[in-house]
């Protein structure tokens, strides 16, 4: 019993380092996170939007919201990054259910429920089963006709 204790210590010290040795080569590649998400049920969520998911993996670690417009469920979904290239992860946008309207707290621009050419669009729809899924593979265009910007007084 001793013998196969050592060993199996002896193989689990040998599996670490080899793990180390490979993960830290410049050649590795990080394959964790997908670059699809699915969110679920398009009926489940429709009324709970927008939703903020904030450090998705294989969406490069950004922080993105998922929201919906009209009253179709299976259309209207869009995604976007949560806030403007190039400012600090604690200017995401704020989503104030009274005005139905977003606050870019660094800049104080309100946005409605699609902020505009301003934010990075993910391709977003619901698949055969229902889901809600959005590719960061591909970007789109805002929807022009939800896009509204003011500055805040």
């Amino acid at each position: 019993m001793v013998t196969t204790a050592v060993v199996a210590l002896v193989a689990s010290v040998g599996l670490f380092f080899l793990v180390v040795q490979l993960t830290s080569s410049p050649d590795a590649k990080d394959n964790l996170g997908d670059p699809v998400f699915e969110l679920g049920q398009a009926t489940h969520f429709v009324k709970r939007v927008p939703l903020l998911f904030q450090a998705l993996q294989g969406a490069g670690d950004r922080d993105i919201y998922v929201n919906h417009v009209g009253s179709d469920p299976k259309t209207g979904w869009i995604a976007f990054d949560a806030r403007a290239e190039g400012q600090a992860r604690t200017c995401f946008l704020r989503w104030s259910p009274t005005a139905k309207r977003f606050t870019d707290p660094c800049t104080k621009r309100t946005y409605g429920p699609d902020p505009g050419a301003a934010f990075t669009h993910y391709k977003t729809s619901v698949n055969a089963n229902g889901v809600v899924v959005v590719d960061f593979r591909a970007t789109v265009e805002s929807t022009p006709a939800l896009t509204t910007t003011s500055a805040s007084p």
